[in-house]
């Protein structure tokens, strides 16, 4: 693995050799289960360890894909691992769900937020969903490893082996990711408004600021932000927006709260990040905070809750709501595994993509289809 690392190097300009990445790849490679998660904090390495798993196996005649939630973040893996020259295929989940090719090995990047987004998809008649993963050799990485999401998996007949790592800077520097943030309480839509003005007047010359809202207040956090003058800003993630930041010494990036999963946000120094915006769970909170500091894998960044309760209510409060939602994925998704073949709820799934709802509970599948015809389809599974 170490040579292999090595290798790489002399490929690519962008890859720096380093053992601790090579010693991550060699030790997810020595366990031999099936289904193996791998948490590693954002910024410390997974699209390179990912990498070095492809390529061993690819040296050893096995067909291999890498698996993203979306399309921008296909074409930044591809840009970053094109130039190692290897025969690898890099699909979106969702191409993955429509294709049904048969491969040897399967890299899921963002596996928490597939989960999430993707637990289940409809396609011609059929529905596939995240029990498709386990049913080959894949390495699930993902940021957080939350047992909410072992739950749902559970129920789909994938129990993996869970692997947790630091990043090289966190074991350097004896960090958590609890470290280096400070808490700052909003209590209200104005003076959330006020300290993102102030952070921006006081620190935005300086280094790049990426501010999440939520989706109304993106308009007016852009305006506020150009009255202030003198300053590149963005709107959502891009491509384009995602290859131009990297020259940026400073500017504002305003993104909505779900473009806080993956994307590699690699301006010239680290970023401030301020958070403007409701968080459903302590997962989200990291890959938001972990958007700022690209180059070490650590989090540095102020947090801004829209809420007047202490720190610890705060992120007992997001645990909760995650709780909660975990809950009825698993119930949903556990039901939707064992009964994927039933017409009924094929046609309520599908009805629902027609209409680009999302069936996000048990109980939005009642609504859909009716107290009686749910009660039959719900018959024998586990409330």
């Amino acid at each position: 693995m170490l040579s292999c690392s090595q290798s790489l190097q002399e490929s690519c300009l962008d890859y720096k050799h380093s053992i601790y990445q090579s010693t991550l790849a060699a030790i997810i490679l020595n366990h031999h289960q099936n289904n193996i998660q791998v948490q590693m904090p954002t910024a410390s390495g997974k699209t390179w360890v990912q990498g070095l798993l492809a390529c061993y196996w690819i040296q050893q005649g096995k067909k291999v894909v890498i698996i993203v939630p979306d399309q921008i973040l296909k074409l930044q893996t591809q840009k970053f691992l094109q130039p190692l020259g290897i025969q690898l295929q890099i699909e979106t989940i969702e191409n993955f769900y429509k294709q049904k090719k048969t491969y040897d090995i399967m890299i899921i990047d963002e596996f928490d937020h597939i989960t999430w987004k993707y637990p289940y998809y409809y396609h011609e008649g059929k529905m596939y969903g995240v029990w498709d993963l386990g049913l080959t050799r894949s390495y699930m990485f993902s940021a957080t490893c939350d047992q909410g999401i072992l739950r749902v998996l559970a129920q789909v007949c994938i129990q993996p082996k869970v692997l947790k790592f630091k990043s090289e800077y966190e074991i350097l520097n004896d960090l958590s990711q609890d470290q280096g943030g400070d808490i700052i309480v909003c209590a209200n839509a104005d003076e959330r408004l006020q300290k993102i003005k102030k952070e921006i007047e006081e620190c935005g010359h300086s280094v790049p600021l990426i501010i999440f809202c939520n989706g109304y207040d993106m308009d007016m956090v852009k305006g506020m932000v150009e009255q202030i003058g003198q300053l590149k800003v963005r709107v959502s993630i891009s491509q384009t927006t995602l290859e131009e930041i990297q020259s940026w010494q400073n500017g504002v990036l305003i993104l909505d709260k779900d473009e806080s999963y993956g994307y590699n946000t690699r301006f010239r120094v680290d970023a401030q990040v301020l958070i403007a915006c409701d968080i459903d769970s302590e997962s989200q909170y990291l890959q938001m905070r972990g958007r700022s500091s690209r180059n070490m894998g650590a989090l540095q960044s102020k947090y801004f809750p829209i809420t007047i309760l202490p720190k610890q209510q705060i992120l007992h409060k997001m645990k909760q709501i995650s709780i909660e939602k975990l809950d009825k994925l698993e119930q949903l998704v556990g039901l939707i595994y064992k009964k994927r073949f039933n017409k009924v709820l094929l046609e309520a799934v599908s009805d629902a993509k027609k209409e680009n709802e999302v069936i996000a509970s048990l109980e939005d599948l009642k609504q859909l289809i009716g107290t009686g015809a749910f009660q039959k389809l719900a018959q024998g599974i586990k409330p």
